[in-house]
């Protein structure tokens, strides 16, 4: 944006609001029930972890509904393959899916029948 302001005789640009809003991303939305160390090799797999694309491991994922309702929160710990993909890859390594850990099937398969596998998603740089 071409906004400025200025500070003691100096210019700045001005971040506005849609600066700092991350991009909401359409994506496919599994669950999985794998037990162990995530992909990070430090955190175990538990609720409020997810599996995504390598490449936003370590970023936190704000999950919507195609409502933009808030579906959750989840730690982007963990990676891991999907349905297989034209280029020979999967959904989850292409970035097109986020899979959400459950401890059990039936709560994965309720979450899913509740919400969806479509879904949009902010990946954001947060702790704790």
């Amino acid at each position: 944006r071409d906004i400025e302001t200025e500070v003691f005789g100096f210019i700045y640009p001005v971040a506005t609001y849609n600066d700092w809003v991350p991009e909401m991303t359409e994506m496919e939305m599994t669950y999985y029930t794998d037990r162990g160390t995530c992909a990070d090799g430090v955190t175990e797999a538990r609720k409020g972890v997810c599996a995504v694309q390598k490449d936003l491991s370590g970023m936190t994922a704000i999950v919507y509904s195609m409502d933009d309702e808030l579906i959750g929160i989840y730690e982007c710990c963990d990676t891991g393959y999907g349905r297989e993909e034209e280029n020979g890859k999967g959904t989850i390594q292409n970035g097109h899916c986020i899979d959400i850990f459950f401890d059990d099937d039936s709560d994965g398969r309720a979450f899913i029948k509740e919400h969806g596998n479509k879904v949009k998603v902010q990946f954001v740089y947060a702790q704790g």
